[in-house]
């Protein structure tokens, strides 16, 4: 996916916020692997977490910031196979658009009081915050395909002059 060949970048992004924020953060493409990941989400990078409950997956299919202030009160959460042993308390995922398409989304799970009390308290915050962060990985992925159609058109170029040399010498 087009995150993963950019999980350098997401990985030090989430590491910057989780520093700022004092929370885990965490990127997940659109087939719901964990690309990037901070703290203890850091050692499940690489693995699928599509098992693991409904709000990313309505955050890529929607295109929205989904914001969940009580987990286990949300309707997003009600039909969850991982709700008995859930410890999410609170979480928010923005979408990361490339051609109005969800390639994946950024956020935070809070699963201790005090974050999710922080996270409450400063909600329109957060929500502000993860959709510029979102925005600056659509940035970065909008360079980076930009910079792969460059280096194939270059390719090609090169492939139809070394033709046509090839036509003059015959």
């Amino acid at each position: 996916s087009i995150l993963f060949r950019m999980q350098e970048t997401a990985q030090q992004y989430v590491e910057i916020l989780r520093d700022i924020l004092g929370i885990d953060v965490s990127t997940i493409d659109a087939d719901q692997v964990r690309v990037a990941g901070s703290g203890r989400m850091r050692a499940r990078n690489g693995s699928n977490m599509a098992a693991y409950g409904n709000i990313v997956r309505h955050a890529l299919e929607t295109g929205q910031t989904v914001v969940v202030e009580h987990a286990l009160e949300d309707p997003l959460c009600a039909d969850c196979p991982s709700r008995e042993s859930c410890d999410n308390l609170s979480e928010i995922w923005s979408p990361i658009l490339v051609d109005q398409r969800a390639v994946g989304v950024i956020g935070c799970v809070c699963r201790e009081p005090r974050q999710q009390e922080s996270f409450l308290g400063k909600r329109e915050l957060f929500t502000r915050f993860f959709d510029q962060f979102s925005g600056l990985l659509e940035s970065k992925a909008h360079d980076l395909l930009a910079a792969e159609r460059s280096e194939h058109v270059c390719r090609s170029l090169e492939q139809i002059l070394g033709r046509v040399q090839l036509g003059i010498l015959i």
